[in-house]
């Protein structure tokens, strides 16, 4: 018989011998030993793959309640903030309800001691007035003050020892109205006083604004003039005294713009002289109410209504003499006196432009043509 390992027989007897029967053991055993090991090289494996996924799971829920312990603290310390707040809220209210109560209870005893509720209110009111009386007061004698030294200025003040006569910047005007009439009188000097008057009437709104004159005026000097609000045509005329139509109208519009600054400051129409201008200024410098800018209703009405009847008259009839007044304005020279019947004296114009009255000036004026 022989071993079925290192040698077969014919009846292929499996039998080994002693020598195949190790050989096979320690084969099995090596392969055993090799399965062995792997099987604890894959147990390391997965213990070593079960602790890294533990760790970084365990990592991440650490910076998560990290995170959460941050945003608690800070909610902590805003919650803490708004607590603050609120408690000096608190207190300020309960300070200001104490104060209030305090206000309360005095403004009751002053009312319960004075017998009104609004004794308060009506204290501050009746202040408010006083002030503001006051202050109108102040702005009434400032305005008049300011006009009466612009009066100063032009010089206009009253001649006792002449009363035919008044003066601004020493130049005398007629106080009758009759410019053309005057014969001792140039007509240079009427023309440069009634310049004067206009430029003492543009330079007054300064002071009582709100000041507008019903017929706008243009200071030219001795040729200064005086029209309707359009400002065109006929309406506009030179106060030269050339006795034409068109300077008795501009003279009557001079008399309704001075009697208009007048009323606007209180004065009545029946105060005023109804042709003497430069007297209603006067007036106007002796009443108490001027700087008041505070017309009389009931006169101005009826200036209104004066003016209208004065424009209708005048409407249908066109001044055609007005052409005679334009003519001159070419022709006159300073130094040349007009020479014509009845004229002025050959006394110098400087010596008419004075206020101090002189016994020659009255001679002068009574003296036979």
């Amino acid at each position: 018989m022989q071993c079925g390992g290192c040698a077969k027989s014919s009846d292929r007897i499996n039998m080994l011998c002693a020598n195949c029967a190790g050989s096979t053991v320690q084969q099995k055993r090596t392969i055993l030993m090799a399965l062995w090991a792997d099987v604890a090289v894959l147990r390391e494996k997965s213990a070593h793959a079960l602790e890294s996924k533990d760790l970084s799971s365990y990592q991440i829920d650490i910076q998560a309640l990290e995170d959460q312990q941050q945003e608690r603290e800070r909610c902590q310390i805003a919650l803490d903030r708004e607590r603050i707040a609120l408690a000096k809220l608190k207190h300020h209210i309960a300070e200001r309800q104490a104060q209030l109560l305090v206000a309360k209870t005095r403004l009751h005893g002053q009312s319960t001691a004075a017998g009104e509720a609004d004794d308060g209110v009506d204290y501050i009111m009746e202040g408010l007035g006083r002030v503001l009386r006051w202050n109108e007061q102040n702005l009434t004698a400032m305005r008049r003050t300011k006009v009466l030294q612009l009066f100063q200025l032009f010089q206009l003040f009253p001649a006792p020892r002449l009363r035919y006569f008044r003066t601004i910047v020493k130049l005398p005007v007629p106080s009758s109205g009759q410019y053309e009439a005057t014969e001792h009188l140039p007509p240079e000097v009427v023309s440069a006083a009634l310049g004067r008057m206009i430029h003492l009437l543009i330079l007054l709104p300064k002071y009582l604004s709100p000041l507008v004159y019903p017929h706008p005026m243009i200071f030219n000097g001795s040729f200064s003039t005086i029209g309707e609000q359009s400002g065109e045509g006929a309406g506009c005329h030179t106060l030269y005294p050339d006795g034409s139509m068109g300077f008795a109208r501009g003279v009557a519009m001079l008399w309704q713009n001075v009697a208009y600054l007048c009323i606007a400051q209180g004065m009545m129409l029946d105060e005023l002289d109804p042709v003497d201008s430069l007297g209603n200024l006067i007036r106007l410098a002796e009443c108490p109410t001027l700087g008041s800018c505070a017309p009389h209703k009931p006169s101005t009405e009826r200036l209104h209504e004066m003016m209208a009847e004065s424009s209708a008259a005048m409407g249908g009839h066109p001044l055609v003499a007005m052409a005679s007044s334009l003519r001159i304005l070419p022709e006159y020279n300073p130094n040349d006196m007009p020479d014509h019947d009845g004229g002025p004296s050959p006394v110098g114009l400087s010596e008419w432009n004075v206020v101090e009255a002189r016994p020659s000036f009255r001679q002068m004026q009574y003296a036979p043509p």
